[in-house]
């Protein structure tokens, strides 16, 4: 399994245990950010078996994935927000589209801003910024869900 490294544009992979993906960071992902992680792709996990099973409509809220995430327990997924809310037909790029994201950053203790995402594939980032500002990241990686509604 991979875990990949970005610092600028320049991907770095080491292997790992977990799949997950880190960037940029300036030192290795804490217990905090890998716990994230692991809850973020769970809760991926469990909105991707929700479509699945649900003509391949994504779920509007967590509440609704009760089924699935006693199967896959989450932490705390009061922390998480859906963002996709559409057809799985809808994403064209699964890598690459948010589903579910952190509500919050938290500031790391090298004092920068961090906040975990989830993707249509499974895979789960955190994204590390000087400042609590991943707008851009997110607008780069969020599908309209009404490119997919029901």
């Amino acid at each position: 399994v991979v875990i990949l490294l970005v610092t600028g544009a320049i991907p770095i992979t080491i292997n790992e245990i977990q799949h997950h993906r880190i960037s940029p960071v300036s030192q290795p992902p804490t217990q905090l950010a890998m716990a994230k992680m692991q809850d973020a792709q769970h809760l991926a996990i469990c909105l991707i078996m929700y479509a699945d099973h649900n003509h391949g409509h994504f779920p509007t809220n967590l509440e609704q994935i009760n089924a699935y995430t006693n199967r896959y327990p989450i932490g705390s997924v009061g922390e998480f927000q859906v963002v996709y809310q559409g057809s799985f037909n809808g994403i064209t790029k699964p890598a690459n589209t948010i589903i579910v994201q952190g509500s919050q950053p938290w500031q790391m203790s090298d004092g920068k801003w961090a906040k975990v995402y989830a993707f249509a594939d499974g895979h789960s980032e955190v994204q590390v910024r000087p400042t609590g500002e991943f707008r851009a990241f997110e607008q780069r990686h969020t599908v309209p869900s009404a490119a997919g509604a029901r």
